[in-house]
Order: C-alpha cells, then structure tokens, then sequence
C-alpha cells in the first residue's frame, strides 16, 4: 500500500512539476509550450472588431475617406484658383506653378477612385494652369515679334483665362460660381473696351491685327457658350 501511495504521490508531484513554469537563471518565466493554451491571441482592430468582415468594412470605410478628402481638397484647391483668376489675375508674367497641381494629383494616385470622381478636378485644375502656360509663351513670341500692342495681347490672353474659369470640371458652364453673371459681364464688357482701343491704334505694327483676331474670335465663341443655358452639355473650346 505504501508503494502504491508512493507512486500516486510521485506520479502528480511529476504532473506538477510538468504543468508549472519553468525559472530561467535571469528570474523571469518560461510557458512550456507543450502545456500552452490552446485559444490563440485574440488580434483587434482599432475599433475593437473581432470578425475580419468588420474590419474589411473599416478599411473601406478609411479609403472612402481619403477619397473624400482629396476630392474636397481637390475642389477647395481648384476654387481659389479660379477666384483668383477671376478677380486677381493680370499679368502673364505672374502665373502659378505646377507643384500644387502635382502633389495633388499623386494624393489623388494612392486612393482607388471608384466612389469619389477626382479625375475631371484634376483635369479642370490643370488645363486652367496648361491655357496661363500656354498663353505666357505665346505672349513671349509676340514681344520677340512686335515691339508695340503687346499689352493688348496681355488683355486678351487673360480675359481667355477668366472665360475658361467660369466653365465646370464638367466642361459646362458653371453657374454655381459665386457672381456667375456678374463675372462673365465684366469679362464681355472688357472685351468690347479692348476691341475698341485696338480698332483706334494708330501704332499697331503690320500683321498684329490677323492673329490678335484669332483670340477675339476664340474668346467671343466660350462667351456665347457661356451666355447659353449652364445646365446644357458642352465641351471644352
């Protein structure tokens, strides 16, 4: 009985001593693995969502986000450019950079854009920056051609500019602009000023008036566009 009792005895003092920690000579535990239990590290979100469906939902949920937030940078961005096109904007010489425009467009590139539309914001913002480059160096060509009526090239090259500023991301007319009406008849208004003022130059060099026409005549067609119904589809001039 007493070996019995002996073995019993060491048979759960063995059990023990198994299932108990081990010390490691630095005093700090060591779990036995054999014995480790076997439910896995419960790995939560930030939210606290255990269920991977939920989480897929908060990943959604933050992209959407970011796509929202470049889409209202995006529009607030663009919206001070064209004000300030339509009431600070004279001078070629003085036109803004393209490092906005890129560092918004490469945000724009890390969001998949499937819920918030960027691409025609982008596309706004860069042909308002395409038409003032594009403009300044024309403006470059005519000094290095003609020595008087560059000023008035100058005048028309930004009243181009304001006129395309008041169309939309969507190539129409845009109405929501504040003033909408009142901008665009200032913009007529100058072109008549300036026709006039050119029409009496007496000091305007042989074969200015041709191509000073062409932009008259371009600037005239988006006024006409621009003077229709906003909510009729129309393209870029």
């Amino acid at each position: 009985m007493k070996s019995i009792q002996l073995l019993f005895s060491l048979g759960v003092f063995s059990t023990m001593v198994a299932a108990a920690p081990l010390a490691t000579t630095s005093g700090s535990i060591m779990t036995d693995p054999s014995v480790a239990p076997a439910k896995s590290l419960d790995i939560r979100d930030l939210s606290g969502n255990r269920d991977l469906s939920k989480r897929e939902e908060v990943v959604r949920l933050t992209n959407e986000q970011k796509q929202k937030q470049v889409q209202e940078d995006l529009k607030k961005e663009t919206g001070i450019l064209r004000e300030w096109i339509l009431t600070d904007f004279n001078d070629l010489g003085e036109i803004p950079s393209y490092s906005l425009y890129n560092t918004l467009s490469e945000r724009a590139g890390e969001v998949t854009t499937t819920v918030f539309n960027v691409e025609k914001e982008l596309d706004l913002f860069r042909k308002l920056l395409n038409e003032m480059d594009s403009a300044s160096e024309t403006l470059e060509k005519y000094k290095g051609c003609f020595k008087t009526g560059v000023g008035y090239v100058n005048e028309v090259f930004v009243l181009k500019v304001r006129a395309l500023a008041l169309f939309g991301p969507d190539g129409c007319p845009d109405n929501l602009i504040p003033d909408y009406q009142t901008k665009l008849s200032e913009i007529a208004t100058a072109l008549s000023v300036l026709e006039d003022k050119v029409a009496s130059a007496n000091d305007l060099p042989k074969g200015f008036q041709k191509p000073f026409s062409t932009h008259v005549e371009k600037l005239k067609a988006n006024i006409a566009i621009l003077e229709e119904t906003p909510d009729q589809k129309c393209d870029w001039a």
